[in-house]
């Protein structure tokens, strides 16, 4: 289970990822708006992961 939430989390990034390439490419200010994209992919990617643990570590106990 654990290791299909982490594929999971990849294919939310992997996708944030590809949206910020696809708006950067659309978009006429360039890779300044793909930067902004990306940030919030990996904010996304990192809220998503220390909550998982944080669930994980309470089942823990």
């Amino acid at each position: 289970m654990d290791q299909l939430q982490g594929i999971d989390l990849t294919l939310d990034l992997l996708l944030g990822l590809l949206l910020a390439l696809l708006m950067a490419y659309m978009d006429h200010e360039g890779l300044g708006h793909a930067h902004e994209r990306y940030n919030q992919a990996l904010d996304h990617y990192s809220q998503n992961l220390d909550l998982d643990r944080s669930n994980q570590w309470k089942q823990q106990r």
